[in-house]
């Protein structure tokens, strides 16, 4: 019997680490922003196609090219914040900071316009699902709701689109993808980590 309770023990700890981000649904802060790497940036608010409301940056390049990124979970559209004792014990991102930031750096410095967002439940994204984190079974909303903005505005609409997703991100496309092959028509390329 203490086996059978040790089991369920550690399944239901397993199964309250991915449902609440790995972080007791605590979300990790955006401690860093695009112009502190020298990239001018918008803050910008678009809907998941359930209402969600999602935030993220839109960094301007000169060229009619827009990569679309979203990230891993516990993080957020800076990364994570795992250098600090708070944040550095869940789900094994302790010890060292996440920055995405170089990496959007080197996109922009190559030609790219980069939309970066926080999946919904994270950074300063509002909260779906009451606050559960689905794995991509949910958050697939928030990926055709990107899809939509960048179709929709103007400066980005006749860009040529690629994503590039990152783990929950990651996820979040490909259930995106089956679900709604359509809206992803002028979609280019695809990276998924």
């Amino acid at each position: 019997m203490a086996d059978s309770d040790e089991a369920q023990a550690a399944f239901d700890n397993f199964v309250s680490l991915w449902t609440t981000g790995t972080t007791a649904g605590r979300r990790a802060p955006l401690l860093r922003r695009p112009d502190e790497v020298g990239l001018e940036y918008e803050d910008v608010t678009f809907p998941s196609t359930d209402g969600v409301p999602l935030e993220g940056w839109f960094i301007p390049a000169d060229s009619d090219r827009l990569v679309i990124h979203n990230h891993f979970l516990p993080g957020n559209r800076y990364g994570y914040p795992g250098h600090l004792p708070e944040f550095g014990g869940f789900g094994g991102f302790g010890g060292f900071e996440i920055n995405f930031l170089p990496e959007y750096k080197a996109l922009h410095d190559a030609g790219y316009n980069i939309l970066a967002y926080d999946i919904r439940n994270h950074g300063m994204s509002g909260q779906g699902n009451g606050g559960i984190v689905g794995i991509g079974l949910l958050e697939y909303r928030d990926v055709i709701g990107s899809l939509r903005y960048a179709a929709a505005r103007p400066d980005t609409k006749n860009m040529k689109k690629v994503r590039l997703s990152v783990c929950l991100g990651a996820d979040s496309t490909a259930v995106a993808w089956s679900k709604h092959p359509e809206e992803f028509s002028e979609i280019q390329a695809m990276v998924m980590l």
